[in-house]
């Protein structure tokens, strides 16, 4: 199973045609926040589910703050971040729901880490980076084993 991760696109998907030329055939689409109808507006197009939350700046819509999703056997913590003191708290909160992977954004910096056995994935933004070159994530996830690519453009 292949699932892009987008966060912080604010509205902005002008680099999208060069993310969707390097993209395999996906089967999900997950957007951390901060204009979770991007990511629903990207899934659409491709014709494949999309797990979204809200950022501290999604003023509007339905999607929820934080959400567990469970994909190819996988469970995935989707949050946007903004409500967490750190990293170690992010996998605390991945732990308690029992999670493989908490995926988070707010920072616009791309990181992959672990923190015990749990995968923590930024995939930076797409539109407004700080500090690196925009980008997003690539997931792979077969048999319940999450693996994590960060992208660049």
């Amino acid at each position: 199973m292949k699932v892009a991760v987008f966060s912080d696109t604010h509205g902005s998907l002008a680099r999208l045609p060069m993310v969707l030329a390097a993209l395999p055939a996906l089967d999900a689409v997950l957007h951390l926040g901060d204009f979770a109808s991007d990511g629903e507006a990207i899934a659409e197009s491709l014709s494949v589910p999309c797990y979204a939350v809200r950022g501290n700046c999604d003023f509007r819509g339905n999607a929820p703050w934080e959400r567990v999703a469970e994909l190819g056997g996988a469970r995935l913590l989707l949050t946007h971040g903004h409500r967490y003191s750190g990293l170690y708290a992010l996998a605390l909160a991945a732990e308690a729901q029992r999670c493989n992977a908490v995926l988070f954004g707010h920072t616009h910096s791309p990181l992959l880490t672990a923190q015990g056995a749990c995968l923590i994935v930024n995939p930076g933004s797409l539109s407004r980076p700080r500090g690196s070159a925009p980008g997003y994530a690539l997931l792979t996830i077969e048999g319940g084993e999450v693996k994590a690519e960060l992208r660049s453009l």
